[in-house]
């Protein structure tokens, strides 16, 4: 039985006060993940050594916060499409008709998900030693993971661009990034 406009309205009036707390935290941990996604782009693209140039902004060399946050949250809603790449996709998009290079945002999305997997390690590794099991086996996997991923990170970030490279030549693509 689908909702109603009223009922709905009625559910939110009645609502919990953690249900609202939880839907600011929500917005706040948004926010905060589309500020450091930002901030990566940023970093990445500096540290390269390669300028954006002028932006629509006005700014240069930097993807201004404001317009970071327009182009990650409106890349999120495609999170939910299936094939869980989306939202990569359209990041992408996004922030390359507003001049940021590729291989800066290629970049970004490799930093981003390293720094994803690091926290959940974190949170994995600090919930083993709460739940009584024996950290040192989760040590030795975490610490064989981080070196993997720091010794591996170069061929990873140019097989990634190389793919990425590879499939913005195809036509459809090319009218689509524009």
């Amino acid at each position: 039985m689908p909702f109603k406009a009223a009922e709905l309205l009625d559910y939110l009036v009645r609502a919990d006060y953690r249900f609202y707390l939880s839907m600011a935290l929500f917005a706040v941990f948004l926010m905060l993940q589309a500020s450091i996604w930002v901030l990566i782009v940023n970093a990445v693209g500096m540290g390269n050594g390669k300028v954006f140039g002028r932006m629509r902004t006005g700014l240069s060399g930097r993807l201004g916060l404001l317009q970071g946050l327009r182009i990650f949250i409106d890349s999120q809603f495609a999170k939910y499409i299936p094939g869980g790449f989306w939202n990569y996709a359209g990041r992408i998009v996004l922030a390359m008709r507003e001049g940021v290079p590729l291989a800066a945002l290629l970049s970004s999305i490799v930093y981003e998900n390293v720094l994803l997997v690091a926290a959940a390690l974190s949170f994995a590794l600090v919930l083993a030693v709460n739940l009584n099991v024996e950290p040192m086996l989760l040590l030795l996997f975490t610490a064989f993971v981080v070196v993997m991923a720091y010794v591996y990170y170069d061929r990873i970030t140019r097989g990634v661009g190389r793919i990425f490279e590879g499939v913005s030549r195809w036509k459809p693509v090319r009218r689509l990034l524009g």
